[in-house]
């Protein structure tokens, strides 16, 4: 149902029919651009939380105007315990900002998610806080099975925060992390302090053989054979850590 216009209107109906119980088989679940106003989210949330839609693995709720308020609402359902299922969750391109970070932060924490896989945090525009509350998460064990985070890195200071909070979790040996550099025209900055990233975990005694990856996508005005050798030097990072 992505990319319908369903509207509020839509969206009220359709959760309806996911209360109801009559999905009660359905595994993924896909309202990306679509119009979420208060109602359609807290009537989306009370279908998350009904205990219909156990087996649901998949949500995405990409581009959905999911501001701050209205993650909260949505947290409640994360956190509620019916969606013990859900592998993952994109939320990507939702300007919840810090507020919203925080919420889901106790939604991710609370062990009412134990198979997440995969999160995407893109352009949500939370800030070192933001980011610091994320570590937590990670450090807190409760996503011990996440093998895939994509989110957006805008200082040094997260740089290193995410590093710690990785090393801490013990994710680095499965973790793939796929991050947009908002660094401003900084390019060599932002890929040195990304390599370190991954340096930290390639040197972490306690895990020798970390596997992690780290992507970066470059800006869409970006040439392809920039975004190449991005890649190829965190490959390069990997390959030879520094001694």
């Amino acid at each position: 149902l992505r990319n319908n216009h369903l509207g509020p209107e839509g969206i009220n109906t359709l959760s309806k029919v996911l209360k109801s119980g009559h999905l009660t088989g359905l595994k993924s679940l896909d309202l990306s651009d679509n119009k979420f106003d208060d109602s359609s989210v807290i009537a989306l949330s009370e279908a998350l939380k009904s205990g219909n839609l156990s087996n649901l693995k998949s949500l995405d709720l990409r581009h959905n105007e999911m501001y701050a308020d209205r993650l909260i609402t949505l947290s409640e359902a994360l956190q509620s315990g019916n969606l013990s299922g859900l592998q993952s969750l994109n939320l990507d391109s939702n300007a919840f900002k810090n507020k919203g970070m925080f919420a889901l932060g106790e939604a991710l924490k609370s062990g009412n998610l134990p198979g997440l896989q995969s999160l995407n945090l893109r352009h949500t525009y939370f800030n070192e806080n933001g980011m610091f509350a994320l570590g937590e998460v990670l450090k807190s064990g409760h996503l011990s099975g996440l093998q895939s985070l994509s989110l957006d890195i805008n200082s040094k200071r997260e740089v290193y925060s995410l590093a710690h909070a990785i090393n801490e979790s013990g994710l680095s040996r499965q973790l793939r992390i796929t991050t947009t550099n908002r660094i401003k025209d900084d390019r060599i900055i932002y890929r040195y302090e990304l390599n370190k990233l991954i340096e930290i975990n390639l040197n972490n005694p306690d895990c020798p053989t970390s596997p992690i990856v780290a992507e970066v996508i470059r800006p869409q005005n970006s040439h392809n054979n920039d975004a190449h050798r991005d890649r190829q030097s965190i490959t390069t990072a990997r390959k030879h850590p520094k001694r």
